[in-house]
């Protein structure tokens, strides 16, 4: 039976007349690499602010590590909500070692932790001096102060360049492997795809979806079709039993296939309604195709 870490039941929160967030419920254990995934506005920061005690909820509740939320749990938890503050005139290394104290952790995880998101080699330099991917590993060791159990992160990834993407990326990962749970929010389904164990949909404050990231990619098989007679094709897939739904690209159609149905299974019942396909040809299912699809199913 999976440890539970964080257990969500119908979290809403309302302001005015806006749902930022709508009855969420979801459950994340531990080890796992939890996204919660949604365009800007869907509700992912709300979330991450009512479950760090920032943003008072409405209505609903949530319990840490099967019991309700207090400060003795908080300690257990590192975030990174905003970019944090630093004193732009100190080096990273002091930086850390007055966060230590004031977080009582040992004064000699600053350094570990600055070899640990590659900064060791500017632990002289002025805080000042550091790029904006810089400061945000700066922020990623900073939350790992007292090695925490659980560690929270509202779009890490977001403004950096590519390096800086992947460089965070492998600092996930890495502190994954540590044993840490982690929960992060961010719209990059790529992102999210190559990072995250498990993931939660929202759009506008509601649950579209959670779970495994895995089982979402090998739920269903995506084939690209093409025929002769494009209008006829389509009209065909209309009410075709054997799809979940199709998709337009230029002179190609991609079709997500119904449970337990091949692309040789279509292709057979397309020819009985005398249609030949001149094109067809699986596709890797990605999250971005399946995201896609909830927010149309929503509509």
């Amino acid at each position: 039976m999976p440890e539970n870490i964080l257990s969500i039941q119908n979290l809403t929160k309302h302001y005015g007349r806006i749902h930022a967030v709508n009855e969420l419920t979801l459950e994340v254990n531990k080890g796992e690499v939890y996204g919660i995934l949604g365009p800007n506005g869907s509700g992912k920061t709300t979330t991450l602010g009512m479950i760090l005690d920032v943003v008072n909820p409405t209505s609903g509740t949530y319990s840490w590590f099967g019991q309700p939320p207090s400060h003795h749990h908080r300690k257990r938890i590192g975030s990174i909500l905003e970019q944090p503050l630093f004193y732009p005139y100190l080096t990273p290394l002091q930086n850390l070692k007055i966060l230590s104290l004031i977080k009582e952790a040992p004064s000699t995880q600053a350094e570990e932790l600055l070899k640990m998101v590659g900064l060791y080699e500017r632990r002289h330099s002025k805080f000042s001096t550091f790029s904006y991917g810089m400061r945000q590993r700066m922020a990623l060791a900073a939350s790992l102060l007292c090695n925490p159990e659980v560690l929270i992160l509202d779009e890490p990834t977001n403004g950096l360049d590519p390096q800086g993407i992947a460089e965070v990326r492998n600092l996930i990962r890495m502190t994954a492997a540590r044993g840490v749970t982690i929960i992060l929010a961010s719209h990059l389904l790529d992102e999210v795809q190559k990072t995250c164990t498990h993931v939660c949909v929202l759009d506008k404050g509601k649950r579209l979806f959670a779970g495994n990231v895995q089982e979402v990619l090998q739920d269903t098989v995506l084939v690209e079709i093409a025929a002769g007679d494009m209008s006829k094709l389509q009209r065909a897939l209309t009410d075709s039993p054997l799809i979940r739904s199709m998709e337009l690209k230029q002179d190609l159609i991609l079709v997500s296939l119904a449970e337990n149905t091949t692309g040789s299974d279509l292709n057979a019942a397309l020819y009985r309604q005398g249609i030949v396909l001149s094109h067809l040809v699986q596709r890797k299912k990605t999250l971005e195709n399946y995201f896609l699809e909830l927010l149309k199913s929503s509509e």
